[in-house]
């Protein structure tokens, strides 16, 4: 067989081959993945597998998907796929309990009635002729009913998390019992057209929410979490519930704020009773204290904001609003373990009480380039600028949200007070608490709001899409409170807004350097319009006409306020040109640098080919 002929043949075998593989891999592999994503976008997080072995009575799921979702665009696409493999991956994880049925909703079918029945809803493709449907509606043997209307590319990093939570709530027959109590308005307000908050709406999902209203005289032993969401408004008989609540082995979620920006009034109202007035005798007792009048501001993750100076608008760091990452969480702990970015809004910080029985256990913390700042510099009419200029950092974090575990006693030693009439309520009073505290205290409550953690999409029908893990936070507290870890792992896999890190720093780190000259030029300048002022009031009040020398004083003046203008305008452009020339390094650095580096590699291995080549052709000559 002679050199061509071999060739050919090896080439017919090598098809075949690739083709025989393919066709086994197809087979054979197609449970198999690699995922590369950082977030594991693509992984079975822990928690489905455990909500999925709590299986115990057959739950069906019906998938509705139109044929042509390619009108919608590939996006549609590539989620109705996902969905389809997650979906396939649950049924064998659930031994057979999870059923699933496909349905393609065409027009005036039995199966768009099915669809709409199940409260599904169909939405246009983009010239608003077809309409197409992608949702779910789940359902289990005792009436149990869950939809997800429509899934949109807005939430695929968050498809995982939605299956799950529609599997856990069919699959669980009892939701624990949470008593929410504080003055947030977590539950909105028809009357003003306010939408309860996100984060309610999904700890509705997992647990049903109590909400407590007027004066409690006792917490039902029905309840097994007390959240406190800034209660600043309590009277001594709801305190006392609570404590006595906790003696009875109750466990407790506060987010305790020295700064409740969602409830601040105007100074014409008389001024919040916060809830660390409300409740210091409770956190004397448990151990804990968070200074009321200081807030945490963190440079490393500042939020940008933008502030009116002098007539313009300037984009800065605010370091009082600012965003914890991995390395600021207690990685080894349920509640954080999986999370990797929570937003904070003039936090507060946790510390122990002196001679404290208790244990505080940092699990979210600021980071090292943090300092506290006196509430006075933010209540009223904070100055992001000077915040900035002026920022000290302390050198060590500060926690912002902690696990208090320990032997506690009764804040109130000697009885119930007098204001709890009941009787039988009395008679059950106990001076301590027959188990440790389970207490997890966050010194923040803004970070419950929306505009914190997540951003509204008009495509998604106004439903927010998280880009922090602040809900994942409740969630995985509240159920770590309760003692069941099923849900730990369930989160949003992923978010949609990833900041590029190390653009960030090199642009906070130049930004702190020149908001401090600026800082200096603006002193100056305001200096130098004093003195011109002063100079020319006073000759003014005397004497109508200026003198040679004070006129060339207020010339020298005047000439040395522009120039300092202009170094300020320098300054602010410097800002600027650092943050583009930044920018454009990097642009250019990911969009060149591997294609180049390609090209460089494909020209040295053809040289090396070359060469070998020639060596060939001289040792056969």
């Amino acid at each position: 067989m002679n050199r061509r002929l071999r060739a050919l043949f090896g080439c017919g075998l090598a098809v075949v081959l690739f083709v025989a593989l393919n066709i086994w891999a197809d087979r054979e592999l197609r449970s198999t993945r690699l995922d590369l994503t950082e977030d594991g976008l693509f992984t079975i997080s822990e928690g489905t597998r455990s909500v999925l072995a709590t299986i115990r009575e057959p739950i069906t799921v019906r998938v509705y998907a139109s044929s042509g979702l390619e009108a919608l665009g590939p996006d549609y696409v590539a989620l109705a796929r996902r969905a389809d493999e997650l979906l396939e991956r649950y049924q064998r994880l659930s031994g057979g309990l999870l059923r699933v049925e496909r349905f393609d909703p065409q027009p005036f079918s039995r199966e768009e009635d099915m669809a709409l029945a199940d409260g599904i809803e169909g939405f246009a493709d983009v010239l608003g002729q077809d309409r197409f449907f992608l949702g779910m509606a789940g359902s289990n043997s005792t009436n149990g009913r869950y939809h997800l209307p429509f899934l949109t590319p807005e939430r695929a990093d968050l498809l995982e998390y939605d299956l799950t939570r529609m599997v856990h709530d069919l699959a669980r027959p009892r939701k624990v019992t949470v008593a929410l109590l504080g003055d947030l308005p977590l539950n909105g307000n028809p009357a003003a057209q306010a939408v309860p908050w996100a984060v309610l709406e999904a700890a509705e999902r997992f647990f049903e929410i109590r909400t407590l209203f007027g004066s409690v005289s006792a917490i039902d032993d029905d309840v097994d979490v007390v959240w406190l969401a800034e209660p600043g408004e309590l009277d001594l008989a709801t305190v006392y519930a609570i404590d006595q609540f906790v003696m009875r082995g109750g466990r407790v979620l506060a987010f305790l704020d020295p700064f409740a920006e969602s409830l601040v009034r105007p100074r014409s109202q008389p001024p919040r009773t916060g809830s660390l007035e409300t409740l210091a005798p409770l956190l004397a007792a448990w151990g804990v204290e968070i200074p009321a009048r200081q807030v945490v501001g963190d440079r490393q993750g500042a939020i940008k904001v933008q502030v009116d100076r002098g007539g313009r608008t300037t984009v800065t760091d605010y370091p009082v609003w600012f965003a914890t990452g991995p390395e600021d969480m207690a990685g080894s702990d349920p509640v954080t373990a999986n999370l990797s970015l929570v937003h904070f809004r003039s936090s507060g910080h946790i510390v122990a009480r002196e001679g404290a029985a208790t244990r505080i256990e940092p699990l979210v913390s600021s980071s090292a380039d943090s300092q506290v700042i006196d509430l006075a510099r933010i209540e009223y009419a904070p100055d992001p600028v000077e915040i900035l200029a002026t920022f000290e950092p302390g050198g060590s974090g500060h926690a912002l949200v902690a696990r208090v575990s320990g032997p506690v006693r009764t804040a109130f030693p000697d009885g119930p007070p007098d204001a709890v009439t009941d009787e039988a309520v009395r008679a059950r009073h106990r001076p301590e608490a027959g188990h440790p505290l389970a207490l997890l205290l966050v010194a923040d409550s803004d970070m419950l709001r929306d505009d914190v953690w997540t951003q509204g999409s008009a495509v998604s029908g106004g439903v927010g899409v998280p880009f922090a893990h602040n809900g994942d936070l409740v969630i995985n507290a509240l159920e770590q409170l309760v003692g069941s870890d099923a849900m730990i792992g369930l989160r949003g896999r992923g978010i949609s807004n990833r900041p590029f890190e190390v653009l960030e720093t090199m642009t906070r780190q130049a930004e702190a350097r020149y908001r401090s000259k600026e800082r200096t030029l603006l002193r100056t300048v305001s200096e130098l319009e004093n003195q011109i002022s002063t100079t020319r009031g006073h000759r003014e009040g005397e004497d109508l006409v200026l003198t040679p020398e004070q006129q060339d004083e207020i010339r020298r003046t005047r000439d040395r306020m522009f120039e300092v203008r202009g170094e300020l305008r320098e300054v602010r452009f410097a800002l600027e040109k650092d943050v583009r020339d930044l920018k454009a390094l990097l642009t250019v650095l990911n969009i060149w640098a591997v294609p180049a580096l390609i090209g460089v590699f494909a020209v040295a291995v053809a040289l090396l080919q070359a060469r070998r080549a020639r060596l060939y052709r001289r040792v056969r000559s």
